[in-house]
């Protein structure tokens, strides 16, 4: 029944652009889902992550780039970069969070390629 209400809405547009708007896996917003997943998930085959943490004057900076990959082919890189000082609970603490398409076959069009968050709450 939802397929043919968005079928009715999109009828206008050329088949291979509606399966590319209406598939799950075309959405930046799938693949951030799968790396904050709390169980194993196959979806994801590989996960690095390198320490990006430094001192700037009397602040340290903490830091870490994670590469996520996945079984399709497609390779997501998150930014996460906040300062290390203890700030009331009650406050929402300032930190840059960036996730980022950095490789995707040819065959598959992620968007939007990139995301820039700059509040964890």
């Amino acid at each position: 029944m939802l397929f043919l209400a968005i079928k009715r809405k999109y009828e206008k547009i050329p088949l291979a652009i509606f399966y590319q708007i209406t598939n799950p896996m075309n959405h930046l917003f799938t693949y951030i889902s799968a790396t904050k997943s709390d169980t194993t998930s196959t979806f994801v085959t590989e996960h690095r992550v390198t320490d990006t943490s430094y001192s700037d004057e009397d602040l340290e900076v903490c830091g870490k780039e994670s590469i996520f990959s996945f079984a399709n082919g497609v390779q997501l890189k998150k930014t996460e970069e906040f300062d290390d000082i203890q700030d009331s609970e009650l406050v929402c603490p300032e930190c840059w969070i960036s996730y980022e398409v950095i490789a995707q076959p040819v065959n598959l069009q992620v968007t939007p390629r990139k995301k820039i968050l700059n509040r964890a709450c």
